[in-house]
């Protein structure tokens, strides 16, 4: 099922929660909305599932109107495809078995047919053994996987999860994971997902959606989303580093960002305030300078080396603080210490510049 929402807005006491969100979920993929706590995530994930009614946009499935407004009949058709599971599922007081074969039940399913389907799926999230416990002495964690066993037992093409593994424990969080992970290599199923967690949303997804007090800041695959920021809040929120401020200047045939009189060569036609990150992975660093197309070659000083397994973190003072990343080997055979001169260089196309910082 194709899914586009258009120029979606939504209102709770007078407060807007979402504010002209447009976006389409992709079929096959696993779409990831992201955003901090309290940024319309939820309200815009039950739109999606048209268990809310937008109060301004619509709603299209399948190229055709599917809010609320429309008609009952075929809205009932459309939720039949897809199901939704929260962050905080509600039980009901009966067991395992009949929390998990309830949508079947009305949908009129045969019994036999129901036992096969549940039994099935209590297997997938692993919970055959409480198959006749009382669905309300579970743990958050059991009962999650209880949730999500109920809307994968309906073989729904499109299945949206709420912060799927918010609060749980260390053994229904790995199932889930690994759960969604097979998922992921369904691309007869649609995944949408909201998620807090950058670790989360990194490992999972595919399509990505930031949103930010109710509005839509930015979208796209992860080297868009994750690699190139648009706005100083998204930059921040994911911790960027080499996240850099200054002035675009043209110095005779080129252009440079001029960051606390450190003037670094960039690839742009504009001028003014600009904001900049350079991926880690992108600043070489070695003890002469090389000899190579980059543009941007500078000499400095280990300022701090962080280590993290088989990768180290090298920070260099060139007048403002880069960091490279490096193998521990490679730091090891430098003879890296802090206060040891060392020269980074990258290519002006490393670095990435955004001027708008609106949201």
């Amino acid at each position: 099922m194709k899914i586009i929402a258009e120029d979606i807005g939504k209102t709770y006491n007078r407060k807007e929660v979402l504010a002209s969100v447009s976006l389409e979920i992709e079929e096959g993929k696993v779409n990831v909305i992201l955003g901090p706590n309290g940024s319309g995530k939820t309200t815009l994930l039950k739109i999606l599932n048209l268990l809310e009614r937008p109060d301004a946009g619509r709603l299209l499935c399948d190229g055709k109107e599917c809010s609320l407004t429309s008609n009952a009949g075929r809205r009932l058709k459309l939720s039949r495809r897809m199901t939704m599971v929260m962050q905080n599922p509600t039980m009901f007081d009966a067991t395992v078995f009949k929390n998990v074969a309830y949508g079947l039940k009305v949908r009129g399913e045969e019994k036999k047919l129901i036992r096969q389907k549940v039994e099935s799926t209590l297997d997938t999230v692993r919970l055959t053994q409480a198959v006749e416990r009382n669905a309300l002495t579970l743990s958050g964690g059991e009962a999650q996987r209880v949730a999500l066993a109920r809307a994968l037992v309906l073989d729904p093409e499109v299945i949206l999860l709420d912060e799927p593994t918010n609060n749980l424990d260390s053994i229904s969080l790995r199932i889930i994971e690994d759960l969604i992970l097979s998922l992921k290599e369904q691309k007869d199923i649609t995944l949408v997902l909201t998620t807090h967690l950058l670790s989360n949303a990194r490992r999972w997804g595919e399509r990505f959606f930031v949103l930010r007090e109710g509005r839509l800041i930015q979208k796209g695959d992860r080297k868009e989303v994750f690699e190139r920021p648009t706005s100083v809040f998204w930059a921040k929120f994911m911790g960027m580093e080499n996240f850099l401020s200054g002035k675009l200047i043209r110095d005779e045939e080129q252009v440079k960002l001029d960051v606390d009189g450190i003037r670094l060569d960039v690839v742009s036609d504009a001028e003014g305030e600009a904001y900049a990150t350079i991926p880690p992975e992108d600043i070489l660093i070695s003890l002469k300078p090389l000899s190579s197309s980059a543009r941007n070659c500078f000499r400095g000083k280990v300022a701090r080396i962080d280590e993290e397994r088989a990768i180290a973190r090298v920070t260099v003072d060139i007048g403002i603080p880069l960091t490279s990343m490096v193998t521990r080997r490679s730091k090891e055979e430098m003879h890296l210490v802090e206060g040891k001169e060392v020269y980074l260089t990258f290519k002006a196309s490393a670095v990435h510049l955004f001027q708008s910082d609106e949201i």
